[in-house]
């Protein structure tokens, strides 16, 4: 019989024979489950996608029960396409509950993975627990640790969370060096989670020994656990240092926020903190704290603009301590930069340049001692809170740009203005993060009514004038000026900002600019809160700038108490923040 040959041919890792034998065995009708199963898995592993989907799918027109089939056809569509795959994975545990077997604890593990990829978080925590229930998996325990820690679940007391860490617990035993890495950190995230620090640094440091017998055992561990090893070290400390920043743990958390970049981030930005780095370690050192007396220093750029304008708050403390800095800027920046450093740039303490001068070999390693990604210096300089926000650093905007918009914003009807206040609405990123920093159109329309004497401008990136227009029609006084575009000219938009006397906006690069100029702004700040954000209710203040007050949303009553607040700042001329920016 031709499959005996093939299934030997295959064992013995020949392709091509084993290929043959099978066709010969179908075109026999030798139709076995065995066929379809490993030719179909041939198939795939010879990259014939298509071909082992038919075989799969004419294998279970002859064999629908047959668990093998569903298995292998499950696991290749599961990439692509994750629901057809689940629907077969629930096939398989339909069939084997029928027949009384629960002997395969890993077909629980893929229902539980695919529902995690499609962030249907509370069904993957179910199945865990069924999973749970019939097998005693540490596998599902595992899972369901980590579901806990990467989701949100209102259901879930904190006793709930403890039962289930003591549940771990008992048959961490039987976990592998890998898995045991993946509890202790998940473990650790749920200890931020619950504001329990020092327990939170405490399974960090177990997570790292079973990292360190990794990567250094002399046991021979595969190339795959290495690189789970590592993806898991480098997704959950970034994970961990976005917690513990908020909660003013700078020393750890700037130490993990190194792992930014080289964290894997979802949709086109590669990873969490992406930068275009010139030069290699071999050929300019990263600096990693030295003294930077007589050194010079190249800045890189990172890509979120508003992380950038952020961290340029520090300059002046590296300028005092430097010979020279040298800053990599996005071209749509150096106009803004060029005129705020004016100062520091005749004096010979900063340069700055392009991409452009990159890729033309205008920019030599040579020039420096040390390179950084401009992210990085907090970790080495700033991790006592009380400098952020000091410096004295301010942006500075085309004044005379400034001066005739706001004159034109103050006159743009007959009813002459008495302040002009800037507004936006709609964070940045990715559909879910924008999702979740910003206020629809409709509710943000109730915080411009009602103002006499105020007229808004939008600052809002993006489409945003049908919506002004929308709100015109509902006789609010709102202007979009079709001149300024900011994705094409950021400096003229910094000059729109300083035309404003204050600033309402949600969590966007309005506020480094806003702030950045210090103008009195309120930002809308969404429970779903980022890493530059403290995180306690009692801060009134961002303590990166000062002229920024904050208004949070409430995780019960939604924005209601940051509307009054809002409200509140209206009739009182918008001022200047007080009250705690740290504690």
């Amino acid at each position: 019989m031709y499959i005996n040959q093939a299934v030997n041919a295959h064992k013995n890792n020949e392709f091509k024979l084993a290929s043959q034998f099978y066709a010969k065995a179908l075109e026999n009708k030798e139709y076995s489950e065995v066929l379809f199963q490993n030719y179909g898995a041939l198939k795939r592993e010879l990259g014939e996608d298509a071909q082992a989907i038919e075989l799969y799918q004419i294998g279970l027109n002859k064999f629908p029960q047959s668990i093998k089939i569903l298995h292998n056809y499950a696991n290749l569509l599961r990439a692509n396409f994750p629901v057809k795959s689940l629907g077969l994975y629930l096939k398989i545990i339909r069939l084997s509950y029928a027949a009384g077997e629960y002997n395969d604890p890993k077909i629980f593990i893929n229902v539980i993975e695919v529902l995690e990829n499609l962030k249907c978080y509370s069904l993957a925590y179910s199945f865990c627990k069924l999973s749970i229930d019939l097998q005693q998996s540490p596998s599902a325990l595992l899972a369901l640790l980590r579901i806990v820690s990467r989701a949100s679940f209102s259901f879930l007391h904190s006793s709930d969370i403890n039962t289930l860490v003591v549940d771990s617990k008992n048959h961490i035993d039987s976990f592998t060096e890998l898995e045991k890495t993946e509890f202790f950190f998940a473990v650790a995230w749920l200890n931020l989670e619950a504001n329990n620090v020092n327990s939170a640094r405490n399974n960090l440091d177990k997570a790292n020994a079973c990292l360190s017998h990794i990567f250094n055992s002399s046991m021979s561990y595969s190339e795959e656990d290495v690189d789970k090893a590592s993806n898991l070290r480098n997704t959950y400390s970034w994970n961990m240092s976005c917690l513990l920043l908020p909660q003013q743990e700078f020393s750890e958390g700037w130490r993990l926020f190194e792992y930014g970049l080289v964290a894997n981030a979802k949709g086109k930005q590669k990873w969490q903190r992406a930068l275009l780095k010139p030069f290699t370690d071999d050929q300019l050192p990263l600096w990693r704290g030295e003294s930077l007396s007589g050194k010079n220093l190249l800045l890189l750029e990172e890509q979120a603009v508003g992380d950038v304008m952020q961290f340029l708050t520090l300059l002046p403390y590296l300028i005092r301590e430097a010979k020279h800095i040298c800053i990599l800027l996005n071209p749509r920046l150096i106009p803004i930069y060029k005129r705020s450093l004016s100062k520091y740039i005749l004096n010979s303490d900063i340069s700055l340049v392009t991409y452009e001068d990159v890729f033309s070999g205008s920019l030599s390693h040579a020039d420096f001692h040390y390179q950084s990604p401009v992210g990085s210096v907090c970790r080495h300089r700033f991790t006592d809170i009380s400098k952020y926000g000091s410096s004295g650093f301010r942006l500075l905007s085309n004044s005379e740009l400034s001066f005739k918009l706001r004159e034109r914003y103050i006159h743009h009807k007959s009813i002459k203005a008495k302040k002009i206040v800037g507004i936006s609405w709609r964070g940045g990123g990715r559909a879910d993060r924008i999702k979740q920093k910003s206020l629809s159109p409709e509710l943000f329309s109730n915080l411009l009514k009602n103002n006499p004497g105020i007229r808004f401008v939008s600052l809002q990136y993006g489409e945003s004038k049908n919506t002004v227009e929308s709100w015109i029609e509902d006789d609010i006084d709102v202007l979009h000026d079709d001149e300024i575009n900011p994705l094409k000219d950021m400096d003229s938009w910094l000059s729109q900002v300083a035309a404003c006397d204050a600033v309402l906006s949600v969590a966007n690069t309005t506020i480094h600019g806003s702030g950045g100029l210090d103008i009195p702004t309120m930002c809308l700040l969404s429970q779903h809160s980022d890493w530059r954000w403290l995180k306690d209710p009692r801060i009134k203040r961002s303590y990166w700038y000062p002229s920024v007050c904050i208004a949070r949303e409430h995780p019960e009553l939604g924005w209601k108490t940051a509307f009054e607040s809002v409200v509140e700042w209206f009739s009182t001329g918008m001022p200047y923040p007080t009250g705690l920016n740290r504690l």
